[in-house]
Protein backbone atom coordinates (compact mmCIF):
# COMPACT_ATOMS: atom_id res chain seq x y z
CA UNK A 1 0.00 0.00 0.00
CA UNK A 2 2.94 2.55 0.85
CA UNK A 3 5.58 3.89 -0.96
CA UNK A 4 8.87 2.65 -1.02
CA UNK A 5 10.13 6.11 -0.38
CA UNK A 6 8.21 5.51 3.11
CA UNK A 7 10.05 2.70 4.50
CA UNK A 8 12.49 4.34 6.25
CA UNK A 9 9.82 5.42 8.94
CA UNK A 10 9.12 4.49 12.40
CA UNK A 11 5.59 3.81 11.79
CA UNK A 12 3.16 2.01 9.44
CA UNK A 13 -0.53 3.40 9.06
CA UNK A 14 -3.40 1.63 7.55
CA UNK A 15 -5.23 4.26 6.45
CA UNK A 16 -4.24 7.63 4.89
CA UNK A 17 -7.06 10.52 5.30
CA UNK A 18 -6.25 12.55 1.88
CA UNK A 19 -6.57 9.50 -0.26
CA UNK A 20 -10.41 8.42 -1.44
CA UNK A 21 -9.78 5.00 -2.10
CA UNK A 22 -11.94 2.02 -2.13
CA UNK A 23 -8.94 -0.25 -0.98
CA UNK A 24 -8.74 1.12 2.24
CA UNK A 25 -10.39 0.26 5.10
CA UNK A 26 -13.79 2.01 5.75
CA UNK A 27 -13.24 4.85 8.80
CA UNK A 28 -15.63 7.36 9.32
CA UNK A 29 -13.31 9.20 12.17
CA UNK A 30 -9.66 9.87 11.92
CA UNK A 31 -9.71 8.79 15.64
CA UNK A 32 -10.53 5.17 14.74
CA UNK A 33 -7.55 4.29 12.41
CA UNK A 34 -5.23 1.65 13.50
CA UNK A 35 -1.44 2.60 13.85
CA UNK A 36 1.58 0.12 14.38
CA UNK A 37 5.06 1.87 16.02
CA UNK A 38 8.25 0.26 16.89
CA UNK A 39 8.33 2.06 20.12
CA UNK A 40 4.91 0.27 20.65
CA UNK A 41 3.49 -3.26 21.08
CA UNK A 42 0.95 -4.31 18.58
CA UNK A 43 -1.80 -2.35 16.67
CA UNK A 44 -3.03 0.88 18.24
CA UNK A 45 -6.32 2.67 17.43
CA UNK A 46 -5.27 6.46 17.24
CA UNK A 47 -7.66 7.96 19.38
CA UNK A 48 -7.11 5.65 22.30
CA UNK A 49 -3.61 6.00 22.04
CA UNK A 50 -3.53 10.23 22.64
CA UNK A 51 -5.61 9.19 25.65
CA UNK A 52 -3.59 6.78 26.83
CA UNK A 53 -2.27 8.11 30.72
CA UNK A 54 0.02 5.02 30.47
CA UNK A 55 1.97 6.39 27.53
CA UNK A 56 4.01 9.73 28.91
CA UNK A 57 2.66 12.58 26.96
CA UNK A 58 6.45 13.38 25.38
CA UNK A 59 6.20 9.71 23.74
CA UNK A 60 2.36 10.37 22.35
CA UNK A 61 3.79 13.64 20.94
CA UNK A 62 6.87 11.82 19.60
CA UNK A 63 4.30 9.13 17.48
CA UNK A 64 2.11 11.53 16.78
CA UNK A 65 4.50 13.44 14.70
CA UNK A 66 5.73 10.02 13.27
CA UNK A 67 1.50 9.29 12.39
CA UNK A 68 1.48 12.93 10.57
CA UNK A 69 5.09 12.31 8.83
CA UNK A 70 4.16 8.99 7.22
CA UNK A 71 0.61 10.63 5.82
CA UNK A 72 2.43 13.33 4.62
CA UNK A 73 5.54 11.85 2.68
CA UNK A 74 2.65 9.18 1.39
CA UNK A 75 0.44 11.62 0.30
CA UNK A 76 3.04 13.58 -1.46
CA UNK A 77 4.47 10.15 -2.73
CA UNK A 78 1.36 9.37 -4.36
CA UNK A 79 0.77 12.38 -5.61
CA UNK A 80 3.51 12.81 -7.75
CA UNK A 81 3.34 9.89 -9.24
CA UNK A 82 0.19 10.13 -10.33
CA UNK A 83 1.38 13.92 -12.03
CA UNK A 84 3.88 12.20 -13.46
CA UNK A 85 1.21 9.48 -14.76
CA UNK A 86 -0.91 12.27 -16.40
CA UNK A 87 2.24 14.29 -17.55
CA UNK A 88 3.37 11.16 -19.68
CA UNK A 89 -0.14 10.30 -20.69
CA UNK A 90 0.15 13.92 -22.27
CA UNK A 91 3.33 13.77 -23.43
CA UNK A 92 2.27 12.29 -26.94
CA UNK A 93 1.47 16.44 -27.71
CA UNK A 94 5.02 17.02 -27.12
CA UNK A 95 6.67 14.06 -28.84
CA UNK A 96 4.02 14.54 -31.89
CA UNK A 97 6.73 15.66 -34.54
CA UNK A 98 5.87 19.28 -35.76
CA UNK A 99 7.33 20.63 -38.14
CA UNK A 100 8.57 24.05 -36.85
CA UNK A 101 7.62 26.37 -39.06
CA UNK A 102 9.69 28.14 -41.40
CA UNK A 103 9.91 32.16 -41.67
CA UNK A 104 11.66 31.99 -44.33
CA UNK A 105 8.37 31.01 -46.62
CA UNK A 106 6.49 33.71 -45.56
CA UNK A 107 9.44 36.68 -46.23
CA UNK A 108 10.18 34.76 -49.73
CA UNK A 109 6.72 34.81 -51.03
CA UNK A 110 5.97 38.61 -50.07
CA UNK A 111 9.70 39.20 -51.66
CA UNK A 112 8.50 37.51 -55.14
CA UNK A 113 5.33 38.66 -55.13
CA UNK A 114 6.70 42.79 -54.60
CA UNK A 115 9.37 41.78 -57.03
CA UNK A 116 6.49 40.67 -59.68
CA UNK A 117 4.14 43.85 -58.63
CA UNK A 118 7.33 46.02 -59.59
CA UNK A 119 8.38 44.25 -63.01
CA UNK A 120 4.90 44.44 -63.67
CA UNK A 121 5.05 48.46 -63.57
CA UNK A 122 8.13 48.13 -65.09
CA UNK A 123 9.54 49.91 -62.24
CA UNK A 124 13.18 48.89 -63.53
CA UNK A 125 13.03 50.86 -66.65
CA UNK A 126 14.47 47.95 -68.68
CA UNK A 127 13.66 46.95 -72.62
CA UNK A 128 13.98 43.31 -72.21
CA UNK A 129 11.57 43.39 -69.61
CA UNK A 130 8.90 45.94 -72.02
CA UNK A 131 9.69 43.25 -74.46
CA UNK A 132 9.03 40.33 -72.49
CA UNK A 133 5.38 41.82 -71.05
CA UNK A 134 4.72 42.71 -74.39
CA UNK A 135 3.92 39.07 -75.19
CA UNK A 136 0.01 38.27 -73.25
CA UNK A 137 1.19 34.51 -72.42
CA UNK A 138 4.20 35.89 -70.17
CA UNK A 139 2.42 38.78 -69.15
CA UNK A 140 -0.35 36.45 -67.56
CA UNK A 141 2.22 34.15 -66.32
CA UNK A 142 3.65 36.91 -64.57
CA UNK A 143 0.31 38.42 -63.14
CA UNK A 144 -0.16 34.31 -62.02
CA UNK A 145 2.80 34.59 -60.21
CA UNK A 146 2.11 37.86 -58.27
CA UNK A 147 -1.16 36.56 -57.28
CA UNK A 148 0.19 32.62 -56.55
CA UNK A 149 2.50 34.61 -54.35
CA UNK A 150 0.44 36.43 -52.47
CA UNK A 151 -1.86 33.26 -51.85
CA UNK A 152 0.94 31.76 -50.50
CA UNK A 153 2.16 34.30 -48.49
CA UNK A 154 -1.59 34.24 -46.50
CA UNK A 155 -1.82 30.39 -46.73
CA UNK A 156 1.83 30.15 -45.10
CA UNK A 157 0.63 32.56 -42.19
CA UNK A 158 -2.46 30.70 -41.57
CA UNK A 159 -0.02 27.68 -40.90
CA UNK A 160 1.99 29.71 -38.68
CA UNK A 161 -1.17 30.39 -36.68
CA UNK A 162 -2.43 27.19 -37.14
CA UNK A 163 0.66 25.13 -35.88
CA UNK A 164 1.02 27.93 -32.92
CA UNK A 165 -2.54 27.11 -31.90
CA UNK A 166 -1.37 23.60 -31.31
CA UNK A 167 1.83 23.70 -29.94
CA UNK A 168 -0.06 26.39 -27.60
CA UNK A 169 -2.83 23.43 -26.58
CA UNK A 170 0.53 21.48 -25.87
CA UNK A 171 2.17 23.45 -23.66
CA UNK A 172 -0.89 24.53 -22.16
CA UNK A 173 -1.41 21.18 -20.58
CA UNK A 174 1.50 20.63 -18.80
CA UNK A 175 0.69 24.39 -17.59
CA UNK A 176 -2.68 22.94 -16.57
CA UNK A 177 -1.69 20.25 -14.94
CA UNK A 178 1.27 21.95 -12.95
CA UNK A 179 -1.30 24.34 -11.80
CA UNK A 180 -4.07 21.98 -10.52
CA UNK A 181 -1.58 19.88 -8.36
CA UNK A 182 -0.11 23.37 -6.84
CA UNK A 183 -3.54 23.60 -6.06
CA UNK A 184 -4.13 20.28 -4.72
CA UNK A 185 -0.44 20.90 -2.34
CA UNK A 186 -1.81 23.99 -0.98
CA UNK A 187 -4.96 22.49 0.00
CA UNK A 188 -3.58 19.38 1.39
CA UNK A 189 -0.71 22.13 3.29
CA UNK A 190 -4.09 23.95 4.69
CA UNK A 191 -5.89 20.64 5.96
CA UNK A 192 -2.62 18.93 7.08
CA UNK A 193 -2.38 21.78 9.50
CA UNK A 194 -5.94 21.73 10.44
CA UNK A 195 -5.99 17.91 11.47
CA UNK A 196 -2.20 18.18 12.91
CA UNK A 197 -4.00 20.94 15.22
CA UNK A 198 -6.66 18.99 16.17
CA UNK A 199 -4.65 15.89 16.97
CA UNK A 200 -2.52 17.67 19.51
CA UNK A 201 -5.24 18.75 21.40
CA UNK A 202 -6.06 15.09 21.91
CA UNK A 203 -3.12 15.03 23.53
CA UNK A 204 -2.54 18.35 25.43
CA UNK A 205 -5.97 18.81 26.59
CA UNK A 206 -7.83 15.98 28.29
CA UNK A 207 -11.08 16.78 27.93
CA UNK A 208 -11.32 17.52 24.33
CA UNK A 209 -12.94 14.46 22.42
CA UNK A 210 -14.09 16.26 19.53
CA UNK A 211 -14.16 13.63 16.63
CA UNK A 212 -12.85 14.71 13.11
CA UNK A 213 -14.86 13.21 10.08
CA UNK A 214 -12.89 12.04 7.19
CA UNK A 215 -15.05 14.48 4.78
CA UNK A 216 -13.05 17.11 6.12
CA UNK A 217 -10.06 15.93 4.50
CA UNK A 218 -9.24 16.99 0.91
CA UNK A 219 -9.88 14.59 -1.72
CA UNK A 220 -7.97 15.02 -4.85
CA UNK A 221 -10.00 12.73 -6.91
CA UNK A 222 -12.10 15.46 -8.48
CA UNK A 223 -9.37 16.90 -9.69
CA UNK A 224 -7.45 14.19 -11.64
CA UNK A 225 -11.00 13.12 -12.94
CA UNK A 226 -10.99 16.95 -14.37
CA UNK A 227 -7.47 15.94 -15.36
CA UNK A 228 -8.56 13.01 -16.98
CA UNK A 229 -11.30 15.23 -18.78
CA UNK A 230 -8.48 17.65 -20.12
CA UNK A 231 -6.41 14.57 -21.35
CA UNK A 232 -8.87 13.10 -23.79
CA UNK A 233 -9.63 17.24 -24.99
CA UNK A 234 -5.84 16.67 -25.70
CA UNK A 235 -5.92 13.58 -27.32
CA UNK A 236 -8.81 14.72 -29.60
CA UNK A 237 -6.96 17.70 -30.33
CA UNK A 238 -3.88 15.91 -31.56
CA UNK A 239 -6.34 13.24 -33.78
CA UNK A 240 -7.63 16.47 -35.39
CA UNK A 241 -4.16 18.09 -36.31
CA UNK A 242 -2.41 14.92 -37.21
CA UNK A 243 -5.20 14.43 -40.36
CA UNK A 244 -4.44 17.98 -41.40
CA UNK A 245 -1.14 18.26 -40.88
CA UNK A 246 0.31 16.52 -43.65
CA UNK A 247 -2.49 17.83 -45.94
CA UNK A 248 -1.47 21.28 -45.05
CA UNK A 249 2.53 20.40 -45.33
CA UNK A 250 1.67 19.19 -48.63
CA UNK A 251 -0.80 22.31 -50.30
CA UNK A 252 1.82 24.41 -48.87
CA UNK A 253 4.55 21.82 -50.88
CA UNK A 254 2.53 22.28 -54.07
CA UNK A 255 2.64 26.37 -54.03
CA UNK A 256 6.04 26.49 -53.44
CA UNK A 257 6.22 24.40 -56.62
CA UNK A 258 4.49 26.42 -59.00
CA UNK A 259 5.79 29.55 -57.72
CA UNK A 260 9.48 28.02 -58.83
CA UNK A 261 7.68 27.11 -62.17
CA UNK A 262 6.56 29.84 -62.52
CA UNK A 263 9.83 31.75 -62.12
CA UNK A 264 11.68 29.43 -64.50
CA UNK A 265 9.50 30.26 -67.35
CA UNK A 266 9.73 34.10 -66.93
CA UNK A 267 13.60 33.61 -66.42
CA UNK A 268 14.37 31.07 -69.32
CA UNK A 269 11.82 33.76 -71.49
CA UNK A 270 13.76 36.60 -70.21
CA UNK A 271 17.25 34.79 -70.84
CA UNK A 272 16.00 33.53 -74.97
CA UNK A 273 15.25 36.97 -75.74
Amino acid sequence: MFNNELSNLKVIVNYNPYFYEETQISVNTVEQITFEHKKLNGTKVLGEFLKDKNVSKFNRRSILKDILKFWDKDFKAKLNSQKEDLLNRTESVKKKKVKKFDFASIYAFAFICVLGIMIQVNLFNSTKIKQLLYRPLYNNILIGLIYFTLIACLYMILIKSYIEAFRFVGNGSKKFIYQEFKDIKRNFNLQHKELKSHLFKYVNINSYKQPFKLKKIYDPQFVLTRLEKYRFYISDKLSQFSKNYYVILIVAFFFKLIVLGLIIILGISYMNL
